[in-house]
């Protein structure tokens, strides 16, 4: 029998883990529950003021589902974030619409951010960058 001892790296954040210290190290940065995250979409590291505008209007409560599990719910105080509001003060970067939905606890909220689909986004935020990249190139022709 072989036994080999290795170390593991866990994300503060998440708990993704892998063998190699670097490898994590890079996650940490653009990982989607890290609060002081570097977008490497957008190249926007606005989250932190987005996140102390946004948690004033809402509170974590404690709720026990349909099934009897307990879970964490956000129970809006002030004016509720819509997706479309989101959308707009991230620039349509659909990796920090989803580190917002997922430090907020929006995603285990009733609202629309249930709807919220990340790959379906990702496709059309690509697509429309890349639109623009296209036609700004025409001119080299």
């Amino acid at each position: 029998m072989l036994v080999k001892m290795k170390n593991v790296y866990y994300c503060e954040h998440c708990g993704r883990h892998r063998l190699t210290a670097h490898s994590i190290e890079k996650h940490e940065k653009g990982c989607t529950l890290n609060p002081n995250r570097s977008c490497g979409v957008c190249n926007d590291s606005n989250i932190v003021e987005l996140l102390a505008k946004y948690k004033d209007r809402f509170v974590i409560v404690d709720d026990v589902d349909n099934r009897g599990y307990r879970t964490e719910i956000s129970n809006w105080t002030g004016d509720p974030l819509t997706l479309n509001e989101l959308r707009t003060d991230t620039e349509g970067c659909p990796v920090c619409i989803l580190a917002v939905i997922r430090q907020c606890n929006l995603n285990r909220s009733p609202g629309d951010f249930t709807e919220f689909e990340y790959q379906a986004e990702h496709r059309g935020y690509w697509a429309e960058r890349n639109a623009e990249y296209d036609h700004s190139m025409e001119c080299y022709g």
